[in-house]
């Protein structure tokens, strides 16, 4: 298999985005890929979940995978790791996380229950970074 370098993969979003996909549908197609593969792993579960989020859009992609995961009825929290999002796709599917009541949390203010949930978490998605 090749590998695609970051750089690559933002010219392949840039010409996907010009040829009509939009980067809005990207970020959700993303999440919900990650979304279906926890639902593959775990069929007829509801693993404790926990989603590492960056500022940008794999950010984006990360609360996407939160919303769909809770909205199945798995417990789910999200922790910003670089602090929150800095673009508006993602701020945009952050925000949209508070109707599925997902816990928010930065990685130095997680409480004491968010710790143990975290290490009792049978899933964690990497949504940081390219």
């Amino acid at each position: 298999m090749d590998t695609i370098t970051a750089s690559a993969m933002k010219a392949l979003e840039q010409q996907a985005d010009q040829a009509g996909l939009s980067f809005r549908d990207m970020m959700y197609n993303a999440g919900a890929a990650a979304c279906k593969a926890i639902q593959r792993d775990f069929a007829g579960k509801n693993p404790l979940t926990i989603v590492f989020a960056g500022p940008g859009n794999n950010g984006g992609d990360g609360y996407i995978a939160a919303g769909l995961l809770a909205a199945m009825g798995c417990p789910v929290i999200t922790v910003q790791v670089d602090g929150g999002p800095r673009g508006e796709l993602s701020a945009s599917q952050m925000a949209n996380l508070q109707r599925f009541r997902v816990p928010v949390s930065s990685l130095n203010g997680l409480n004491a229950i968010q710790k143990k949930f975290i290490q009792q978490a049978d899933v964690v998605v990497d949504a940081m970074y390219g």
